[in-house]
């Protein structure tokens, strides 16, 4: 059910005021969808009374805004508002920290850096579908970041992997797994200070500053032979 004018009502959980406050300038902002209330906590949302213009098709929440067990949430989101999915998120200052939280690609994370009004871009179009389900919602994610990648870059735009030497590949996949200059150097049986020079070549030829960041952009680049499952983080 699509209410509010055709605009996909929305329900927001964030504990933070200045973020919650940018979150809802960016749905006011996006394209067919409408905020109908915000909170500061899961439980907060929930206890309010229900009327038929706050109730939410879709509900965004911070993933460190669940004052209530995660089956009891979506148990007594259900009984609130039968049929409204939920969407997790989580909130990061940089991007070094966001890399270190979810292990970059060791998991299959996706990053694409985006304006707040094009945070809901993923779920475009998925709204006219018929019944609008959870797992409906996950494919529909799931092949939007799928085509991501195989269009060679966040951006749409296809890299080309010979920037970089097949040593410097190497290594950026060691990046990838979390490992230190030391370690790098041990395993492949060269000096710190060569590996050193190749991360800060490595760099250069990226256009980035920080070893999250080479990742992140070199992941696509070299199109890396590993399958993953990915997920999503608005």
């Amino acid at each position: 059910m699509v209410q509010n004018g055709n605009r996909v009502p929305v329900a927001l959980i964030e504990p933070s005021a200045e973020i919650r406050r940018g979150l809802e300038q960016g749905l006011k902002h996006s394209p067919g969808y409408v905020c109908v209330q915000s909170a500061a906590l899961a439980k907060e949302l929930l206890d309010r009374p229900t009327t038929q213009s706050n109730a939410p098709r879709l509900v965004l929440f911070n993933q460190r805004s669940l004052d209530l067990a995660a089956d009891a949430f979506q148990e007594e989101l259900q009984a609130r508002w039968p049929g409204a999915l939920a969407v997790p998120f989580g909130i990061y200052g940089h991007s070094d920290e966001l890399f270190m939280t979810i292990h970059g690609m060791d998991k299959g994370y996706f990053l694409r850096r985006r304006t707040p009004r094009q945070i809901l871009e993923p779920l475009e179009g998925f709204w006219q579908a018929k019944p609008s389900t959870d797992v409906q919602l996950r494919i529909r994610v799931q092949g939007y970041f799928q085509k991501l990648i195989l269009s060679g870059s966040p951006d749409g735009n296809s890299g080309e992997s010979g920037a970089l030497t097949q040593r410097e590949t190497e290594i950026l996949r060691y990046l990838g797994a979390g490992q230190t200059d030391k370690t790098i150097s041990t395993i492949l049986g060269i000096s710190a200070w060569t590996v050193h020079a190749h991360v800060k070549s490595i760099f250069e030829k990226l256009g980035v500053h920080t070893r999250a960041e080479a990742v992140i952009h070199g992941w696509v680049l070299i199109k890396c032979e590993r399958q993953h499952p990915l997920k999503m983080h608005l």
